[in-house]
């Protein structure tokens, strides 16, 4: 006997249930909500409200949208290679992309905002990330919604609140609900502190719950890698694959390069649970970085914003080394320290640190040094009991380095001579430098229409997928796929899951 013809404790009900209320999530009620004015559409979100938006909301909120569609293609296959999309998923994203311009200056501009064109190829433009590739010429501008920061998803928050939508918040879905038979998706557990319900999904289920980045033992057993941490929301754990793998489904995308959105070196601090990205524009060289034998490992100063933190190795384009050797540390002098702060680059705050916590680090990085977050030592030996590595090691580490400087030649790792100034000391200045990634992009296996595919390439009936949770980025990634993903996929999967026909009246 099914579920249906059992019944079920359903405490609510909905046409359609939305799992996550970032920007995918949005997109998608949007579109069920407009697409039937008459569905009832249901957000159900992990966080409590104030803390909304998920890694939309602390994103650099670019977004990838060319008009161009067979250069698109033939860009985003090569980005994508060796791990391509199916030809029917590809062209189904291909399909919402070239049309994103005109939807996005319209929504934009019913609730007061602006859709802009942030460059267009200047001289110190990151515009194209793989300009060599085959179609990279459909890249001729970068986009946003405006103001920022986090305009992309306040500009799709405030059409939420428009709407006849209705959302549930410090609700955290646990498990798909599903006919034993059938295996048909009827609707969903959640818990909301000690109390668990089910919410009844007439129609449809769509998971927008995000990656794992916030969850180190995924990281470790899906990904291999010690300690990286989110660079965005704290509520992405992980709970969709959780909740795919229990219905059954097929997962892909879990080990792409860099996880698509890159390991960027950061700074992970006790009172914080997501990291501090690095500025990556550095002003002033006086500085290296060690990892835990002492020794240097990388071009400190390569400028990692240009490839969303990979690196073109014999070949073949490879992560970023700072999760491979950790624990690691940059070491500073008294000039590195007072040039600028280590923290905030862009035109204007990103991460979640900055942007939802409203944390400023500062201009001389002396409130940090303060808090104990970045340490003074006075001599080689004081950096050596503050981390652990040889004193030896670390007084012939710097003194090569400051060698090289004065040789303007870096044997080993080639930085520019003129961003290789020498480290002078004592006093000394020490901080741990970690991994860390916007997004992660294992999620379940999709077809052309948002589904969720099973282990047999069969569809399980009622359920998509759309956002970071499965997205559409197997291997490399031009900067703003992430949120494109977001609204091609969230127009796909809320525009059929509404189309479902009620299985209970």
């Amino acid at each position: 006997m099914s579920a249906k013809d059992m019944g079920h404790d359903w405490s609510e009900s909905a046409d359609v249930v939305v799992l996550g209320f970032g920007l995918a999530g949005a997109v998608s009620a949007i579109v069920a909500s407009d697409q039937d004015s008459s569905a009832d559409v249901l957000i159900v979100e992990k966080m409590p409200e104030r803390f909304v938006g998920g890694n939309s909301r602390a994103s650099g909120q670019t977004i990838f949208c060319p008009t161009d569609r067979d250069a698109l293609r033939r860009y985003k296959m090569a980005m994508d290679e060796p791990n391509p999309l199916p030809g029917p998923v590809l062209e189904a994203w291909l399909d919402e992309v070239v049309v994103l311009e005109g939807w996005l200056t319209t929504m934009a501009s019913a609730v007061g905002h602006r859709y802009v064109h942030t460059n267009r190829g200047n001289a110190n433009s990151v515009l194209v990330e793989f300009p060599e590739f085959p179609g990279s010429e459909c890249v001729k501008f970068n986009s946003t919604i405006e103001p920022n920061p986090s305009g992309v998803w306040n500009c799709f928050h405030r059409h939420v609140e428009k709407r006849r939508i209705r959302t549930l918040f410090e609700s955290a879905a646990t498990k798909l609900v599903q006919d034993p038979d059938t295996r048909e998706v009827l609707g969903v557990e959640v818990t909301s502190g000690s109390v668990r319900r089910a919410i009844r999904a007439k129609r449809g289920v769509v998971l927008c719950t995000g990656g794992f980045e916030n969850n180190l033992a995924m990281q470790r057993n899906l990904w291999g890698v010690d300690r990286v941490y989110t660079l965005g929301t704290p509520g992405n754990t992980g709970d969709g694959l959780k909740m795919l793998q229990r219905a059954g489904a097929d997962l892909w995308h879990v080990r792409n390069v860099t996880q698509s959105g890159g390991f960027w070196p950061a700074f992970k601090v006790p009172e914080f649970e997501a990291a501090f990205m690095r500025r990556s524009r550095l002003t002033h060289f006086s500085f290296i970085e060690i990892a835990r034998d002492g020794r240097r490992f990388n071009n400190e100063t390569t400028p990692y914003r240009l490839r969303h933190a990979k690196q073109l190795i014999h070949g073949r384009w490879v992560d970023a080394p700072h999760a491979y050797v950790t624990p690691a540390y940059m070491i500073m002098d008294k000039a590195m320290m007072d040039a600028a702060p280590l923290v905030g680059w862009f035109s204007h705050p990103i991460g979640w640190n900055s942007v939802v916590l409203g944390y400023e680090w500062s201009a001389d990085n002396r409130k940090e040094l303060g808090s104990g977050w970045i340490k003074q030592c006075d001599s080689i030996a004081a950096i050596a009991q503050e981390t652990g590595i040889k004193e030896a090691t670390l007084g012939r580490t710097i003194a090569e380095y400051n060698q090289s400087s004065a040789e303007g030649i870096d044997r080993e790792f080639g930085r520019p001579a003129g961003e290789m100034l020498p480290l002078a000391g004592p006093p000394y200045f020490v901080i741990e430098i970690v991994p860390a990634i916007v997004s992660t992009t294992g999620g379940g296996r999709r077809n052309a229409h948002g589904q969720v595919l099973d282990h047999d390439g069969r569809v399980i009936p009622r359920l998509y997928e759309a956002g970071e949770l499965g997205a559409a980025n197997p291997n490399l990634y031009q900067s703003g796929a992430f949120l494109t993903d977001c609204l091609a996929f969230g127009h796909i999967a809320g525009r059929n899951a509404v189309r479902e026909r009620p299985w209970a009246n």
